[in-house]
C-alpha cells in the first residue's frame, strides 16, 4: 500500500512541558510517515521549551500544525480540541511519551477499517469503573480502546461519548458501545507494540495527575502504576533519536 492510501488520514498529539519526549515523539513518528498531516496541541503555555520546539518544527514542516491552547486543558479535552480541527476521515493518535520503531503499521490498519469502525489499536478490558479486571474476574467486562497510539474514524467517534479528561479518555464511548453489543465488531485490536516503545510515565511522572496540574479538574485520580507502559523511566527527559 502506498504513501497516497493515506491520505484521509491525519496524526494527533497533546504536549504539556515535555520537551524531550515531544522531540523524541515526533522525530520518530516522521522517520516513517514524513509528509502525514501532524497536529500537535499545545498545553504548555507560550513561555515554554515545548512551544519553542513546535514553533521550530512548524517553520520548517509543511506538514505539521499547532494548535495552541490558551490554557491547559489536559490529555483528554487536549484531543477533543484538536479533533475538531481534523477534516479527513481517520485520525491517528498518539501520546507525546511514544517512540516508533517500525513503520507500516497505519497502511495495515487501514485496511482493516469498515465503515462502522470506532477505532482500531490496543484493547484492554477494563470492568465498569475503567478499572483492570484479573484473570478469574467474573463481571461485566468493558473492552476500550488505548488511546495512546490508536487509529479513529472521526464520523464514528463522535456518534459516542467525547473523550474525557480522567483515566482512559475513550471509556465512556466504550462503555455505550459495550451496552450496544457492538465491542467486539467495532473496536479492533492491533499490535501496536511491535512497532513502538511507550516510555513509563511521560508527562505523568514529572507533572503528576490530571488534577494536580489542571485547573479546575474534578475526575478522579489515576493509578501510576499502569502495565500499559515500558522502557526506562529515566528516559523520558532525555532526547533519544
Amino acid at each position: 500500500m502506498t504513501e497516497q492510501s493515506l491520505d484521509k488520514v491525519v496524526a494527533l498529539t497533546t504536549v504539556f512541558r515535555t520537551p524531550a519526549l515531544i522531540k523524541n515523539a515526533y522525530k520518530s513518528f516522521r522517520m516513517f510517515y514524513p509528509r502525514m498531516k501532524l497536529y500537535i496541541v499545545n498545553n504548555s503555555g507560550l513561555e515554554d521549551p515545548c512551544t519553542d520546539f513546535i514553533y521550530g518544527l512548524i517553520d520548517r514542516d509543511f506538514n505539521t500544525i499547532l494548535i495552541n491552547s490558551d490554557k491547559n486543558v489536559g490529555h483528554g479535552d487536549g484531543m477533543c480540541l484538536g479533533l475538531k480541527h481534523i477534516k479527513e476521515d481517520y485520525a491517528f493518535i498518539f501520546d507525546s511519551d511514544v517512540v516508533f520503531k517500525v513503520g507500516g503499521f497505519l497502511e495495515q490498519m487501514i485496511m482493516m477499517m469498515e465503515d462502522d469502525t470506532y477505532a482500531i489499536g490496543e484493547v484492554l478490558m477494563l470492568d465498569e469503573g475503567g478499572r483492570n479486571v484479573p484473570l478469574n474476574y467474573g463481571g461485566i467486562i468493558v473492552p476500550t480502546i488505548f488511546e495512546a497510539y490508536a487509529l479513529f474514524s472521526i464520523d464514528n467517534y463522535y456518534k459516542y461519548h467525547k473523550f474525557t479528561k480522567f483515566g482512559i479518555p475513550p471509556f465512556m464511548a466504550a462503555k455505550e458501545i459495550q451496552k450496544r453489543g457492538l465491542s467486539n465488531k467495532i473496536i479492533k485490536s492491533f499490535p501496536m507494540r511491535k512497532h513502538l516503545v511507550h516510555l513509563s510515565g511521560g508527562t505523568r511522572a514529572q507533572f503528576g495527575d490530571c488534577e494536580d496540574i489542571v485547573d479546575g479538574f474534578k475526575g478522579k485520580k489515576g493509578d501510576m502504576d499502569n502495565p500499559y507502559i515500558d522502557g526506562d523511566p529515566n528516559l523520558i527527559q532525555k532526547e533519544i533519536i
